[in-house]
């Protein structure tokens, strides 16, 4: 017969907490290295960002070649229509005129001899400059000096010109139209400026957005060690990260106008006076569509209005100086709470765990939507999570009693 041993009470598991916070860390960790909290925390950021208030500007006008301004055209918006179009806008008195349609050299000069003579008479034409990642090395061309700002050398990421034609040097200024989009093909991010012959070449918005506020070069400056990054725009500091790249908050509701009608003398002047004129290829082969948080699809020039909107009222979103000091103190304070779980009731714990969860998601997200401060919380949410899921794990195993034989063992 087995014979019993006298019943002891139960001793609790004192480690649970310990080894549970340790195994949430260590499963954290995991999710972020196989990119699913990043991917969570992208999901996250654009529903908060989308909700956001982008600002306004009342000096910015959008001018589409769309497929009405093409049909118009005879299916073919040509250097001819391009010059046409920039004469109108010059007539009616535009400030500025930012082409944000790239055009490949012409064959002969004498086929852009007209678009280039409407470009250097309207004196106030910003042109954009095509750049590749790799490329035999190449100095920018004179023209472009006109528009470097030397204070932001080497800030942004390097690139290769290659693509200048005769426009740049009839342009007032010369701008790139560089951008990527994220792995989950959402656009995010705005480089201000690309690094190249040791100067800084500024994005056709960032150049835009000097002609506005009426500053040179020198006006536009670079300031660290605040709590975030900043490109000062005179006494505007737009929020960065540290390669100069900006966060735009897309959204902002601008008037269109259809090229075929400014061509057509269809619009009124007042509609175009005075006005920052952002002219955008929306159909036919050039027009690429960019999805931004909340799923709306951008053309280049609505990518570049909204990104000069942005710059004009001094709002992007920004990772502040002190955002991952805390994200690490909240994943160390929720692996403490973790300790402490299996002392509570289960009831009370997964309480417990699930506010401090909901509490941190809630925390970045409104920080994002009200603030523009990217402050990635996700990570603890996880951890809490984690823990108590394993604790609750611990405390469904079967106890033994110290001193307890198993039973159907046999005294011997």
């Amino acid at each position: 017969m087995a014979r019993k041993l006298p019943e002891r009470r139960a001793e609790p598991r004192r480690w649970t907490g310990w080894i549970s916070a340790a195994t949430a860390l260590a499963l954290t960790g995991g999710l972020w290295l196989a990119g699913v909290l990043p991917q969570a925390q992208q999901i996250l950021y654009d529903a908060a960002v989308a909700h956001a208030s982008p600002g306004a500007m009342s000096e910015a006008v959008l001018v589409d070649i769309d497929a009405r301004s093409l049909a118009a055209a005879g299916g073919n918006w040509s250097y001819d229509n391009h010059a046409a179009l920039i004469d109108r806008l010059a007539q009616a008195g535009a400030s500025t005129v930012v082409y944000a349609v790239p055009l490949a050299s012409p064959a002969m000069p004498t086929d852009a001899q007209a678009l280039v003579s409407s470009v250097a008479q309207a004196q106030n034409v910003i042109w954009p400059a095509v750049f590749a990642d790799k490329g035999p090395a190449a100095s920018l061309p004179p023209a472009f000096y006109r528009s470097t700002l030397a204070a932001l050398g080497g800030r942004g990421p390097a690139m290769v010109p290659v693509q200048m034609g005769p426009f740049a040097e009839a342009a007032a200024g010369v701008g790139h139209l560089q951008w990527r989009a994220d792995s989950d093909g959402i656009l995010r991010q705005v480089p201000l400026v690309l690094s190249h012959d040791n100067v800084g070449v500024p994005a056709l918005a960032l150049l835009a957005a000097q002609r506005v506020l009426h500053l040179s070069a020198e006006d536009i400056s670079w300031r660290g060690g605040s709590s975030s990054p900043s490109l000062l725009l005179g006494s505007l500091a737009v929020g960065v990260d540290a390669g100069a790249v900006m966060r735009p908050v897309f959204g902002v509701s601008l008037p269109r106008l259809a090229a075929a009608d400014v061509v057509a003398n269809q619009v009124p002047p007042a509609a175009l006076r005075d006005k920052t004129v952002v002219v955008g290829m929306t159909a036919g082969p050039q027009a690429a569509v960019w999805t931004v948080p909340g799923g709306s699809s951008l053309h280049a020039s609505d990518v570049v209005a909204q990104t000069l909107v942005g710059l004009r009222v001094a709002r992007s979103v920004t990772a502040p100086n002190w955002a991952h000091t805390l994200a690490w103190g909240a994943v160390v304070a929720m692996a403490l709470v973790v300790v402490a779980l299996p002392g509570l009731r289960t009831r009370v714990a997964w309480g417990v765990a699930l506010g401090l969860a909901t509490l941190l998601l809630a925390m970045q997200w409104w920080w994002l939507q009200r603030a523009l401060h990217m402050v990635p919380l996700m990570a603890a949410a996880a951890v809490v999570l984690w823990g108590q899921l394993l604790c609750s794990v611990w405390a469904a195993l079967p106890k033994r009693t110290p001193g307890e034989v198993p039973q159907g063992s046999a005294d011997a």
